[in-house]
């Protein structure tokens, strides 16, 4: 899911098995996006298995992000964005270098 300057609200959507070079599942671009009650599994990417931020503002609420994978970021990387995350359960993601659950820049 890319989303460039716009604010969607998705709601208990699974994203599973994808892979991009950066965010596997979503990428967000200038982008203030809503996500509630989803589940981000088994996703692939270079930077961000599960999501890519990219001056970005994305609310993650109440997601089951798991098993995720990148060289950086093996759930969410986040460059100059402000991420908030509540209740989320982020487990089992893997990175080569840094950050398996969060890569911050």
């Amino acid at each position: 899911m890319g989303n460039y300057t716009s604010s969607p609200t998705v709601t208990s959507c699974e994203f599973y098995g994808n892979q991009a070079t950066n965010g596997g599942a979503i990428f967000n671009h200038k982008a203030l996006p809503e996500f509630h009650s989803c589940s981000i599994t088994e996703n692939q990417a270079h930077q961000g298995g599960a999501a890519y931020d990219l001056d970005s503002d994305p609310h993650f609420i109440d997601c089951n992000v798991d098993s995720n994978s990148a060289d950086q970021g093996g759930a969410f990387y986040e460059y100059q964005s402000r991420g908030q995350f509540d209740e989320c359960t982020v487990l089992s993601n893997t990175a080569v270098g840094s950050g398996g659950g969060m890569y911050i820049s």
